[in-house]
């Protein structure tokens, strides 16, 4: 008996399409025939990249942005976050699940991030004019994404002076976390650790030394935490100034399960090949 590609479950088309991009799918299957018309039109698993198309206006005109899944976006010279948002507002991506953007500027209004209530995956990196990056952290971490993120991804080139601080009433649900910035506060990040439980990997850094009234203070206090990360098993750090004893005694103690560890310091008393 002879078997066509048409002949496949709708399912397998499904889950084949998850592996494309949007521009690149209806370009090779819309308009084929009736069976891929119906099949694009009722796919809920898309993905979208204007990493590389710059034109969001040569977007299919029967796409439906509520089937997408993944969004990137990147401001460069022939194409702006902030027009983009403006045709197609956030909470018009209802079943988001993964959103990531390049170059985000000041001026690129993402408040309403809190209204995707799907998404598990956010990762932002700022333009090297956006010191904003410690209230963003404290937006999701404080707001109603802190029970839906399992990927939290924030790269800043500037140096951030502002303490971030966590005021959720429970624990995130991140697992996955990237704070890839100038921490200048140091123990607020020590004490964020106390407010992921289910935290496998982290890269934070660089860690600076923290300033109070004129006197230097040890840069991290690795007895803040009051507990043992129990599923913590990938640790990548940037530190500045901090003692190695005491980041020996906190991976002994706090970090019974790690399996990677990287530090990347100038502090010479690090390079002890025997620990």
């Amino acid at each position: 008996m002879l078997s066509t590609i048409e002949n496949s479950a709708s399912e397998t088309f499904f889950q084949i399409f998850e592996y494309i991009d949007v521009f690149d799918l209806f370009s090779a299957f819309s308009g084929l025939n009736s069976l891929f018309n119906a099949l694009l039109h009722s796919s809920t698993n898309l993905h979208l990249n204007f990493t590389h198309n710059c034109n969001y206006r040569i977007l299919p005109i029967s796409l439906n942005v509520n089937c997408l899944i993944l969004l990137k976006l990147s401001n460069t010279f022939l194409f702006s976050i902030e027009n983009f948002l403006r045709h197609f507002p956030l909470e018009s991506f209802e079943q988001l699940r993964s959103f990531t953007l390049i170059r985000l500027r000041i001026i690129d209004n993402i408040d309403n991030i809190v209204k995707l209530k799907y998404l598990s995956s956010l990762i932002l990196y700022l333009d090297d004019h956006n010191y904003t990056g410690h209230k963003i952290f404290e937006r999701v971490c404080n707001g109603p994404l802190s029970s839906m993120l399992k990927r939290l991804e924030l790269h800043q080139s500037s140096i951030n002076r502002k303490p971030v601080k966590v005021r959720c009433q429970h624990g995130l649900s991140i697992e996955h976390l990237c704070y890839n910035s100038c921490f200048y506060y140091n123990n607020n990040f020590i004490q964020l650790l106390s407010f992921i439980p289910l935290i496998k990997s982290i890269t934070i850094g660089p860690l600076w030394i923290q300033q109070n009234d004129g006197n230097i203070l040890l840069a991290i206090d690795f007895q803040i935490i009051s507990t043992s990360i129990q599923t913590l098993l990938y640790l990548n750090l940037v530190l500045s100034s901090a003692e190695f004893s005491q980041l020996e005694a906190f991976l002994s103690k706090y970090t019974p399960n790690l399996k990677y560890l990287s530090i990347k310091t100038t502090d010479f008393n690090f390079v002890n090949s025997e620990k």
